[in-house]
Order: structure tokens, then sequence, then C-alpha cells
């Protein structure tokens, strides 16, 4: 059974009733999943596209990634007589990098080009899907009460080039700030300040669960302690190691696995003449009302 799924877009009305609606699509999950990068788009009839993407949920969690990032000399948009107003966001990113997905926003700190913003704690599932290394995109905006926030520089990284440029963030003194592994914000391939990494790693990791065995059959134990093999080398166990799980067929959807099909259908006498009402292959004449089989 195909499963479908509708996605509308409403323009939001504060003093009227209803909301003005701008435009719907209609997407089939198994059509998405077969496309590549897992996105399908739809054009609207009143202009604008929809992209729909599909992403498989992990079972069990990844974590969370706790972050605390510093603004280091950011290069002023505001103009000569004020400081700009930064604050951050973190997108997650696609590998055609048409599907960047806005995971987290910072509040903005008051004319100040070196801004300590607060710690921050974000779901790995969300922001990577479990993948540490998987491409993140971090903006920085100059804030503005009318919306139209200014770009003022960005940089792409993984969670593990954080945790890798994690440093000494100092005591408040910008002589004090260690900037030999802060990450360099660019505007139009310039250098326009820095990001210091006071502190990144994750945290709430669940400890996985062996995969249960197929099979019921007894489990014979060495009858003393003279039959077991014993290995004299030494080596350390990853606590933190995930067990391989066996492919779903969303797993093989998403590769680009095609299924080639072979339907037959049996036009034997007992099943009556296609040309009279009520038999099983019987085609009707308005050319739209289905039979049996073609129901089936």
């Amino acid at each position: 059974k195909l499963l479908h799924f509708q996605i509308a877009i409403y323009d939001e009305i504060r003093k009227a009733k209803t909301d003005k609606a701008m435009g719907s699509a209609v997407f089939e999950v198994g059509a998405i999943l077969g496309s590549k990068g897992n996105v399908r788009a739809k054009r609207l009839k009143k202009g604008g596209v929809i992209f729909a993407r599909i992403d498989k949920k992990r079972k069990v969690r990844s974590g969370d990634l706790t972050l605390h990032l510093l603004g280091y000399k950011l290069k002023n948009v505001e103009g000569m007589f004020s400081k700009s107003d930064p604050f951050f966001e973190i997108h997650a990113e696609t590998a055609e990098d048409i599907f960047a997905k806005l995971v987290y926003r910072s509040k903005h700190i008051q004319n100040n080009l070196n801004p300590r913003w607060d710690p921050v704690t974000i779901d790995l599932d969300r922001l990577c899907n479990g993948d540490k290394d998987k491409a993140m995109r971090i903006s920085v905006f100059d804030h503005e009460k009318s919306g139209k926030h200014v770009f003022m520089g960005s940089v792409t990284t993984s969670v593990n080039s954080l945790i890798a440029a994690k440093t000494h963030a100092g005591t408040g003194d910008l002589k004090s700030i260690d900037t030999s592994r802060a990450l360099q914000l660019k505007k139009k391939s310039k250098a326009s300040g820095q990001l210091v990494v006071a502190a990144a790693a994750v945290r709430n990791v669940p400890t996985p669960k062996p995969p249960k065995s197929n099979s019921d059959a007894e489990i014979n134990l060495p009858v003393s302690m003279a039959e077991v093999s014993l290995d004299d080398t030494e080596e350390e166990i990853n606590l933190g190691a995930e067990y391989a799980a066996a492919p779903t067929f969303v797993d093989y959807l998403s590769g680009g696995c095609e299924i080639n099909t072979c339907v037959a259908i049996d036009f034997t006498g007992s099943n009556g003449d296609p040309r009279k009402p009520g038999t099983l292959h019987y085609i009707h004449r308005d050319g739209v009302s289905l039979n049996c089989y073609e129901k089936a």
C-alpha cells in the first residue's frame, strides 16, 4: 500500500480568523526514499518549490552535544557609530547542500564583537543523525529588529572537528583567549572573525545492548576450565561501540536498490468470459472501474 502525506504552507494573518493558503503538495514515501539523497521537490501552482526529505530514525539515541562558543574579533557590519548584535545558527547539511535544516539559534548579544554565547545542548540525532563526521554549518548574523538579519560569516565543521578545536577560553580578557584552534569565519571568501570552542563534548550516550540470537538452540558450555581457550593478548574494549544491525528495506531503497518485478495473471476458463459483467476479468466499458484482479 502506498503511503502519502501532504505538506501545506500558509501565510499567517494575525488579524484574520483564518490564514491564507499559499500552496500544498502531496508526496509518496516510496518515491522520496528512491530519490537521490532521499529528497524530492514539487513546484507549487502559485509559485515556489517544496522540498521533502525522509531520514531514517535511529533505534538507539546517539547522545547529546554540549557546546559553548565564543566570538572573537568579529567584523562589524553595523556601521561606524555602533556595534553588531551577533547571534549564531547551526544548520545540518546534506551532501547535495539543498536541504539545510536549522537545528539551533542562539540569543543575540547586544553591541559586542567578542560575544560569549550561552552553552547549549543539542540532540545528535537531530544534528547529524549520529554521524559525528557529518558536515554542519555555523553561521553568525547581526540581529535586526525588523527580522532582516545581516550575515557576518560562516564556517563548515563537524562534531568531531568541534571537539578537536576545544581550547582554553580565558577568564574574560581577550588576551587570555587561546585562538590557536579557533574556527575561521568567512564572508564571501574573506576572513570575518573567529569562533572559539570553549567546550564541546558528547554526553548521554546510551550503553548498546548486544543483538539477540536468532537461534534457540541450547548452548553447550565447557565441562571444565581447562577446556576454555585463553587469549594472552590484552585488548582494550570500547564500551561505546555500536553493534552492526541488519539493513532494513528502507536502507536498501535509500541506497539506490532497484527492484524488478514480474506479474502474471491466471486467465483460466473458470474465471469466466471477460466480456460478461460479474466475471473476475470483466473489462468495464467506462474505462475507470476495476475488476477483481485489477484491484488486487
